[in-house]
């Protein structure tokens, strides 16, 4: 019998084949890993990197030298934009005798992040001669080589801009943060967003544009750039896609269209763009109906990182960035104008970095960025944002807690050892107390993992640890004993305090079933008092610490009082915390 198989299927299958054939050439060999091992993977494969740097943290503590782990570390801190240093330690020992070739992709990207050029295009080489052809599609690889052609130019170069105020925001909430919304409804019923001023929806007028993104045909193009006029008072034109001059193959987004000065800011992934997307700007010629070839804005607007959503009022600019931040989060950058437009070369990998970051510069030549901060938006930069941390802390409590209940019980068993002669009871008993040692010793390592986390994660989120510590001055209460007796029915103690953020300490007096008569708490303050569930059982409290060396100090004045069984309690962002973690907090502040 012969199987005659016509063209058609005959293509399918080559198709089949060519599929299954570059689908093994791009993964290799796959070994067989442990389950902790894959469910650190699965972390990875679902861009929760911060649970995949935690995993794969562990697992490099047991197997420190093992490649797959040091990759997967490695790339999950790119990916988190977070310790660069260790990233390139890990990926360096990854990409040893080429035994994981996708280090190298990840680690030409830290390194361009670095402003290490050389590097950075040697290591997107070595991956590039080794990844399959599908892998290398699929990573950009030939874009990220196209940068070197232009980006050291580009960044050689800067201009001196003044920061008036910068907040850090969760990338969900850009679009109520970094402007007002304007919308509109074109005939499909689709929502349409700008970015513009808040009172130019008022002042838009018959035969004026509406410019918006939106995704373009065919689809394997990126999203495009389209405006719509205002025909009457109700209706709108049909969509206008801005042409080949404004929008690429790659991705243009965030268009905002200046009507004082007739230019279009916009953001690109397309342009030789330097990083992911970066801001430009084309003028349009209403004569001749053209826009002008669009221009990069200058270093360090533009940075390694993404930057769009440029946004004008006449006086300053609003744009955001992550280049400061965690995955998840934005920078929103106010500066004033006019722009500066003079470039200032420089050279370095250090003093680019430095420049890239927004901060000020102290002695190493002239001061390119003049970070001006108002006191009343110190808190603001510096504010607690990364939801991140909190969730890191709320793990290490729990874990904190099952320890603590390990280890209480791990001390019932030895007791109950000591006082029973019975082999089966002492045999469970050994075996129930070997089990408790080993969950407690193996979450404690967990705990101090976690924590070291949040030490590192915490010095990406504050970067200016200066103005952190004032706010802290500044909510600070302060601690005093007087003669005189401070509260009373018309001067109540206070209750259910909002605690600052950041690092806080505070001198609990006591658990009572009723309230306790004011003449015995005589001049100590600040008092205040926490109500439990039930509502018939009160904390008192006194004082609001910045520092352990205050709290210990006011302690000590408090147990002279007549409180001798008061202590410190530490919190961390409003949540408790040990006084031990607190205290390696405060050290590396």
């Amino acid at each position: 019998m012969v199987l005659r198989l016509d063209r058609c299927c005959l293509n399918r299958c080559f198709c089949i084949l060519f599929l299954i054939f570059f689908s093994c050439f791009e993964t290799g060999c796959q070994r067989n890993i442990s389950p902790q091992a894959q469910h650190a993977v699965n972390f990875f494969d679902n861009h929760q990197y911060s649970e995949a740097v935690i995993e794969f943290s562990k697992l490099l503590e047991k197997f420190p030298k093992d490649p797959l782990y040091q990759y997967y570390l490695g790339a999950s801190l790119v990916e988190l934009n977070s310790s660069p240093l260790q990233a390139n330690e890990c990926l360096q020992a990854a990409t040893l005798k080429n035994k994981i070739n996708k280090a190298w992709f990840y680690l030409g990207l830290n390194y361009y992040r670095q402003f290490r050029f050389n590097e950075s295009e040697a290591a997107f080489n070595e991956f590039n001669k080794n990844a399959s052809w599908l892998e290398n599609r699929n990573m950009e690889t030939a874009k990220e080589l196209e940068r070197f052609k232009f980006a050291p130019g580009f960044f050689s170069n800067a201009i001196s801009i003044t920061i008036t105020n910068k907040k850090i925001i969760s990338a969900d909430s850009l679009h109520q943060l970094i402007g007002k919304i304007c919308k509109c409804q074109d005939k499909t019923g689709s929502g349409l967003v700008q970015f513009e001023p808040g009172n130019f929806k008022k002042s838009r007028k018959v035969g004026e544009y509406y410019y918006y993104s939106d995704f373009s045909k065919p689809a394997t193009r990126g999203k495009d750039i389209f405006r719509i006029q205002k025909i009457s008072d109700s209706a709108w034109s049909e969509p206008q896609n801005l042409g080949t001059t404004i929008n690429t193959a790659e991705d243009e987004d965030f268009p905002y269209f200046d009507y004082r000065t007739g230019i279009l800011y916009f953001a690109s992934k397309g342009h030789e763009s330097v990083g992911g997307f970066d801001i430009f700007q084309s003028v349009y010629d209403s004569i001749n109906k053209k826009w002008s070839t669009p221009l990069h804005l200058p270093f360090p607007i533009n940075s390694p990182w993404d930057d769009f959503g440029w946004i004008e009022d006449g006086k300053s600019v609003c744009f955001a960035s992550n280049r400061e931040n965690l995955s998840g989060f934005l920078t929103i950058y106010k500066i004033e104008k006019p722009l500066s437009k003079i470039k200032i070369p420089i050279s370095g990998s250090t003093y680019m970095l430095q420049t890239c970051m927004l901060k000020i510069q102290k002695g190493q030549g002239e001061k390119l960025v003049q970070v001006n901060i108002s006191t009343d938006s110190k808190k603001d930069t510096v504010m607690f944002t990364g939801n991140l941390l909190m969730k890191l802390v709320s793990e290490a409590l729990v874990l904190q807690k099952n320890c603590d209940s390990a280890i209480l019980d791990s001390k019932k068993s030895k007791l109950l050892l000591d006082n029973t002669n019975d082999k089966e009871k002492r045999a469970f008993l050994f075996s129930k107390i070997k089990q408790d040692e080993k969950y407690y010793l193996k979450a404690q390592n967990s705990i101090n993992m976690i924590y070291t986390e949040v030490n590192s994660l915490q010095s990406n989120l504050y970067s200016n640890q200066s103005a952190f510590k004032d706010s802290i001055q500044y909510e600070k209460n302060n601690f005093s004993i007087d003669d005189s007796v401070v509260y009373s029915k018309l001067n109540p103690i206070p209750s259910d305090i909002i605690i600052p953020e950041g690092i806080i300490y505070r001198i609990q007096l006591g658990v009572y079933s009723k309230p306790i008569d004011y003449k015995l708490l005589g001049g100590i303050r600040p008092i205040s008092i926490e109500f439990l569930q039930d509502k018939k059982t009160i904390k008192y409290y006194v004082g609001v610490f910045k520092t352990y060396n205050e709290a210990d100090n006011s302690l000590n004045k408090v147990k002279e009082f007549g409180f001798k069984e008061s202590f410190i309690i530490a919190y961390y962002n409003k949540k408790k915390i040990p006084v031990d973690r607190a205290k390696e907090f405060e050290k590396n502040q």
